[in-house]
């Protein structure tokens, strides 16, 4: 619910003894559907008057105004003339930067706050809270009454370590075009001596360095009652160091120990204001003023009753609603999650599950709103998942997948997302609920792997056979040889051997190493066969008596297939060799084998 006030804030600032200016504000609020609110001032004494509001217009009347506060120097041509240059009263936004560190602080410390707990009061007055006028203002964690009051320590170590040293700096100031600069505050302060104390600083180079313009606050308090300050209006004339800056800025420090000992209040400032003087005669006074929305309507839902729709079902309902304050007539109506108007009723009814938001609007447009949610009650019908693969290879996996666009999952294997994948056999199902809690259960599906392909290699001479796959890799030490993907390999080397297998249903499997010591004939001539030359080079000539059709094959010493031919006609074949490069080769004559070597 919001509340109707107006306050309006008289802060009058004049240089001239003699001066006559005076000035009364006149507002009217805006609506809360229309940027409609109007501001005006009515200046008498002094002549010739001239007007500057915070909003850079010139007219005695500003309209078309939104809630907000407005602020408005008049000028009059009867004295000394002074121009505005920074005034902050802390309502609003202030872009004060709040408890910046300037030294040692305990783990409480006491700190900077802008709240209406300690209100902003007219010099000469006696400090009170919740007045309606924010300030800016020590306080600490520890005590009760969160206004202008400091914890002075002394039980650190048992309860709260509040020395602090904490500072308040305003934003960059602009004094371009800037003379004869005041600065001018209202404060009340306390603590003890210069131990517990505040302190105001002005930087002119945007607070990498300040300088104290007021070592120690301390108002007169007497007559206001324990722990409670007099406001007191203090400034200072600026020397010209100050002026044609673009980072002018003004702090207010507070340093305590944590000795036990101070006296309440701590600090609180307001009403913040930094002018010059125009070098023509004038006079000039500062108003403020306060625009808020009026009271709106302010729907009672304590009583409200809801009904539950059954799920897949538009028989929910809400009712018990009922709305006071703001001005009648009342306009209501219903939206969906969507923003789309379902009803225009103080009762909603035959509707599915899902969010709903009650907005009443009043005769000078102002809302108020209570939102809903209507949670189905009942199932889902049963599902089937989807799956990519209802058998694979061990090491492989399987995508299983429920609907999209339910609000929660929970599979059987613990898993919350639409899709998962799985790598061992089992019984997968899925629950899912949708946004009004409806549940559903899927069909329970069965995943199967292949049994792991069984591989073994015989041995017989130099030949090495595996069975019972469809593809086959051979390797040497642990490396693949290079075209050896038959079921048989003649090995042409001493070393281990295995060999990858791949079985008709894409499994696979490698099998165990084994040791492999063979003993090729060093002198290539036996039993009517010949080659020459060894070592070779650029050829090899192989001559059989005996080999019209036998196979010639060429092996690095690795056991990879170099060269592959065949005595298709008569007893003699030539290798052509001069692109090999050197090493140990090994030639095979249908069941013999021989050690060659290229130099």
């Amino acid at each position: 619910m919001q509340y109707f006030y107006l306050s309006i804030i008289f802060l009058m600032y004049s240089t001239c003894a003699n001066a006559q200016l005076s000035a009364t504000m006149s507002s009217t609020n805006p609506t809360c559907a229309n940027n409609n609110g109007t501001a005006g001032v009515n200046a008498t004494g002094g002549n010739g008057y001239t007007y500057k509001w915070s909003t850079g217009a010139t007219s005695a009347t500003l309209t078309g105004l939104s809630a907000g506060t407005y602020t408005v120097t008049v000028y009059s041509t009867g004295g000394t003339q002074w121009d505005t240059v920074y005034f902050q009263t802390f309502e609003g936004v202030h872009n004060w930067a709040l408890n910046t560190p300037t030294g040692t602080n305990g783990a409480d410390n006491n700190y900077w706050s802008v709240s209406d707990a300690e209100s902003g009061m007219a010099p000469g007055t006696c400090s009170a809270g919740n007045m309606g006028n924010q300030t800016l203002h020590i306080t600490s964690i520890a005590q009760f009454l969160p206004g202008a009051t400091y914890d002075a320590g002394g039980l650190c170590g048992l309860l709260y370590c509040p020395q602090t040293n904490m500072a308040a700096s305003s934003p960059n100031i602009s004094t371009v075009g800037k003379t004869n600069l005041v600065l001018q505050y209202d404060f009340i302060a306390g603590g003890q001596g210069t131990t517990d104390n505040a302190s105001t600083l002005i930087s002119s180079n945007g607070g990498t360095n300040y300088t104290t313009l007021d070592a120690s606050l301390k108002s007169i308090n007497s007559g206001c009652g324990s722990g409670k300050g007099r406001w007191t209006q203090r400034s200072y004339n600026l020397s010209s160091s100050y002026n044609g800056l673009s980072n002018f800025k003004i702090r207010f420090n507070w340093t305590n120990n944590d000795d036990g000992t101070g006296t309440d209040p701590s600090v609180a400032i307001n009403n913040v204001l930094l002018r010059d003087s125009i070098p023509t005669q004038g006079d000039s006074v500062v108003k403020t003023v306060t625009l808020t929305l009026p009271v709106g309507p302010d729907i009672a839902s304590a009583g409200a009753i809801l009904s539950s729709p059954s799920c897949g079902q538009a028989n929910g309902s809400i009712s018990g609603l009922s709305v006071s304050g703001g001005g009648t007539p009342y306009s209501v109506q219903w939206l969906n999650g969507s923003g789309g108007v379902v009803g225009n009723g103080y009762s909603l009814t035959n509707v599915p599950g899902g969010f709903y938001v009650f907005e009443v609007t009043d005769a000078s447009q102002c809302k108020d709103t209570v939102q809903f949610s209507l949670i189905s009650n009942g199932s889902l019908p049963s599902f089937n998942l989807t799956l990519s693969k209802t058998i694979f290879c061990p090491g492989d996996s399987s995508q299983l997948c429920a609907p999209a666009n339910y609000a929660s999952y929970q599979w059987s294997n613990g898993a919350t997302t639409s899709c998962i994948w799985v790598k061992s056999a089992g019984n997968y199902k899925c629950t899912v609920s949708d946004q009004n809690n409806c549940t559903g259960v899927s069909n329970t599906q069965p995943v199967n792997l292949y049994n792991v392909p069984q591989v073994s290699i015989s041995i017989k001479g130099d030949t090495l056979t595996a069975f019972g796959g469809v593809s086959y890799q051979w390797f040497f030490n642990g490396n693949p040889v290079i075209g050896a993907t038959s079921a048989t390999l003649i090995a042409t080397a001493n070393g281990t051997y295995a060999v990858l297998l791949i079985d008709e249903n894409g499994c696979s499997n490698i099998s165990e190493p084994v040791n492999v010591v063979i003993s090729a004939i060093e002198h290539p001539v036996a039993e009517g066969i010949q080659i020459s030359p060894n070592p070779f080079s650029e050829y090899i000539n192989l001559q059989c008596d005996m080999c019209n059709t036998e196979k010639v094959v060429l092996y690095d010493r690795v056991g990879s297939v170099v060269l592959s031919t065949s005595f298709s006609d008569g007893n003699e074949v030539k290798l052509s060799t001069a692109t090999l490069p050197r090493g140990v080769y090994f030639v095979r004559i249908g069941e013999k084998v021989f050690k060659l070597t290229k130099q």
